[in-house]
């Protein structure tokens, strides 16, 4: 920062500032270099040092000072090369490490800023460069900027001097500096700000004299750059007052009956160790302010945060970025009320002289998006709006408790819009900007969030899909039932099933044949946890029987000489109980056959044994015993030519007589 800039809390005794730095016998030079030093001829005293400097060249004390004046004048280029001799001498002290890293930040160097900020980390307990390291990875987003936004250097109102905070108040800061002295409560020479206010004597065309506006100014610390709330009832300000968070810290105070109240710190969201200044508040609550202690480009950085109009809470802290913020300084922000343009001051290159004021002014085109019902009109809130308009502008948003959002982009865009909500099908638009705003009505059309059930029905023998089996859908819990048929594909879609609901699936198909039918099947459908719109899908095999025709009975295995059901026969006994309790009126008659082995009438009883055994079991599953006729048929039904009674001998394996010891269930009655 330039003289002007840095005038805040200006320490006069060079042993404050040099802490840390090795003692050499002043000479001549160096203690005139001191005198202009403390009357702020940075410039004089550099010559006078340089003197010194030559007499002396390892004079750290000499060294240390000429860096400090070229930091007092923020000249970063100096700095760099004074700081940078200063950190390769090993007794020099560590805030030289900051010092030089700031530099090199200033000069756009930040790889080689980052490296010197983590050696004083390391050995400092200031905190200071935290903030600063870490915003370290939003380096090249911050050199990005918005490029929406046109910067103006005012050639017509700049001069080769310092022209900087382009505020128009009658509220102004003003040093307790008066000629050779400082009039201060303590013995330290220090040059403080206070905050003044200028009436406006319309009977003498001019502006009367300026006095104390606040109780709180004082000759001990600073008190500057007044900002005012939309009302003018709060006030912001800048101060290195006691208690504070770091070099200058903001601060507010509410008027209450005319009086300005106790001055409160904004806190160390906003406040850091470093410097916080030029605090200025727009129409729409935003407070802008200047900070060298935040992540940013170097130098002093523009932040913003919104302040809630209602209950003043503060927001979160962000860096404006290019092209408001370069490695320079960059302060005094002031917004015009169309939020859209405004003023700034800059000492970035390409001035006309140290500080200059810029304009600025928002070139670019807004998108509102409002997202309704189709059919009822209603906003929807909470509609997903993803807005591409290139590989590095990608905006996603949601719509706000009046269904809409807002974009900003660049003039000439051409960018894509999708819209999405849970139960609406989403959208696209393709949305082409000019110089001109837009707003898009985007209308949402209900998804039908209901589960779909298709059923399909197939022959179980061929395979091949079955037309016109009647199918029953049954709902346990509500009165919903459906009652239709399977096209000719074999299919049925049943549309408005419900979610967390149980249903009864019933198919059958009549044949015309009395002597022959398809089993019914019945099937439990569960629609639990299944969240709509879904779509479940069965498929359903008809066994085509008929009367007194013998249907096996897979995998029903006996121990020898046993008519014990083993557990795998009863699972395929399961199956039978469930055809017998799909088919309530069909009758059957259940067999057991054994291989030639053994003599017949063994084989005989064995069977009819081992048919018993097959039928207690189900009728313990609740089948009506009336329903089943057990029948051993021994080996008088050998389905192979495996004989081997008397002196017949059998050359069939163990696998052709297994053919002959099964199961069977054959159909009486429909």
């Amino acid at each position: 920062m330039n003289k002007t800039k840095n005038y805040f809390s200006s320490l006069l005794f060079l042993a404050s500032i040099m802490l840390g730095v090795t003692s050499f016998a002043a000479t001549g030079s160096e203690k005139k270099g001191d005198q202009l030093y403390q009357l702020f001829d940075f410039v004089g005293a550099i010559k006078l040092y340089q003197s010194a400097l030559e007499k002396e060249p390892d004079n750290l004390s000499v060294l240390q000072k000429i860096a400090t004046c070229h930091r007092m004048m923020n000249n970063t280029i100096e700095m760099e090369n004074w700081y940078g001799q200063i950190v390769k001498i090993d007794s020099a002290a560590p805030i030289n490490k900051f010092y030089y890293a700031q530099a090199l930040r200033s000069n756009e160097k930040y790889d080689d800023a980052l490296r010197y900020y983590n050696e004083y980390k390391i050995s400092s307990k200031d905190s200071r460069p935290l903030s600063i390291i870490n915003g370290y990875k939003y380096i090249q987003k911050l050199q990005k900027g918005n490029p929406s936004v046109k910067v103006e250097n005012l050639i017509n109102a700049n001069s080769a001097e310092m022209d900087f905070s382009p505020i128009g108040a009658m509220y102004i800061s003003r040093s307790n500096y008066k000629g050779s002295g400082v009039k201060s409560a303590s013995d330290k020479k220090t040059v403080n700000l206070k905050i003044y206010k200028s009436n406006y004597e319309s009977g003498l065309n001019d502006w009367g004299k300026a006095e104390e506006a606040v109780l709180f100014n004082s000759n001990d610390y600073s008190v500057a750059h007044p900002a005012f709330s939309a009302d003018d009832n709060i006030l912001y300000f800048a101060s290195d007052m006691k208690g504070g968070y770091g070099g200058t810290d903001l601060y507010r105070s509410v008027k209450t009956g005319g009086q300005w109240g106790t001055p409160e710190n904004l806190g160390g969201e906003i406040n850091t160790p470093g410097d916080e200044k030029f605090p200025y508040i727009a129409k729409d609550g935003t407070l802008y302010f200047a900070s060298n202690g935040h992540y940013g480009l170097g130098g002093l950085d523009i932040y913003r945060v919104l302040v809630d109009k209602k209950t003043n809470k503060l927001g979160k802290v962000e860096n404006l970025g290019a092209p408001f913020n370069s490695s320079k300084d960059d302060f005094g922000l002031i917004v015009a009320k169309d939020n859209q343009s405004g003023y700034f001051t800059s000492n970035r290159p390409g001035g006309l002289g140290s500080d200059d004021i810029y304009s600025w002014i928002n070139q670019s085109v807004k998108l509102n998006v409002k997202v309704i019902d189709k059919i009822t009109r209603e906003i929807i809130v909470g509609a997903d709006c993803k807005l591409i308009c290139s590989a590095d502008f990608k905006g996603n948003k949601k719509t706000d408790v009046s269904g809409q959002t807002e974009y900003t982009v660049l003039p000439d865009s051409r960018c894509t819009l999708k819209v999405g909500k849970a139960g609406y099908k989403a959208k696209i638009f393709s949305v082409n900007f000019k110089k001109e705003s837009k707003e898009l009505v985007v209308e949402m059309e209900k998804m039908n969030l209901e589960i779909k059930l298709e059923i399909l029905v197939l022959n179980k023998a061929t395979n091949q899909p079955i037309e016109g089996a009647q199918i029953t859908v049954d709902s346990k819990n509500t009165t919903d039932k459906v009652n239709a048929q399977t096209d000719p594909e074999g299919k049925l879609l049943v549309a408005g099933i419900k979610p967390n609901n149980e249903y009864y699936v019933t198919v059958e198909k009549e044949t015309g044949n009395p002597n022959a039918k398809y089993l019914t099947v019945k099937r439990d459908v569960s629609t639990m946890n299944v969240k709509a719109p879904a779509f479940l899908k069965e498929v359903v095999y008809l066994d085509l029987v008929e009367k007194n025709v013998a249907i096996k009975i897979d995998n029903i295995y006996y121990d020898l000489a046993k008519w014990d059901i083993r557990p795998s026969a009863a699972k395929e006994l399961d199956k039978l109980v469930a055809i017998l309790e799909d088919n309530p009126t069909i009758e059957i008659e259940l067999s057991s056959h054994t291989d030639c082995r053994s003599s017949m009438a063994y084989n005989m009883k064995l069977s009819s044994q081992r048919a018993e055994s097959a039928v207690r079991y189900i009728t313990k599953q609740g089948i009506d015993p009336k329903r089943m006729i057990a029948t051993g048929y021994g080996e008088s039904k050998l389905i192979n030519g495996c004989k081997c009674e008397g002196s017949v001998v059998s050359k069939c394996s163990e696998a052709e007589h297994q053919e002959n010891r099964r199961t069977e269930f054959k159909i009486l009655k429909f």
